[in-house]
């Protein structure tokens, strides 16, 4: 229990409530008081082929969130989610070190196979991988 760890995830899930549309001076500004606040690890928004407005927490390059995230704290863990299955995966380049140092994966239990693949590619990438199934009230035991 000495490891305990706080994610934020304000700046995705919050996206749910007014469709991702914080305004990009409002992200850099959470993303600098999360830091600030010393959280641990913050969620910058999600990684899908839908992003690119400079004012959503949607991207389509992780490059993009570089911006957002300058100058990092080494004392924090910047990632960012993908909802399997999303074709964005091909378009993740190799972690340099200057964008998010992970990514969340979360996937349904019909596409495990797929999305644990695909978690392999992005370690293989250099980036840290947390895995997420979602709609677990379906899964059986079997």
């Amino acid at each position: 229990m000495n490891n305990i760890k706080i994610l934020d995830c304000t700046l995705r899930d919050g996206g749910y409530v007014n469709n991702w549309e914080f305004g990009g001076r409002t992200i850099k500004k959470i993303i600098s008081k999360l830091v600030q606040a010393n959280i641990d690890i913050i969620e910058c928004g999600f990684l899908t082929d839908k992003g690119g407005n400079e004012d959503k927490s949607l991207f389509n390059d992780v490059a993009k969130i570089k911006y957002y995230i300058e100058p990092k704290s080494n004392n924090t863990m910047y990632v960012a989610m993908i909802a399997y299955p999303n074709n964005i995966i091909d378009n993740i380049p190799i972690c340099d070190g200057t964008s998010i140092d992970g990514i969340r994966v979360t996937f349904h239990e019909n596409e495990i196979d797929d999305a644990l693949s695909i978690c392999e590619d992005l370690i293989d990438k250099g980036y840290k991988v947390f895995i997420q199934p979602i709609g677990i009230t379906s899964y059986s035991d079997i």
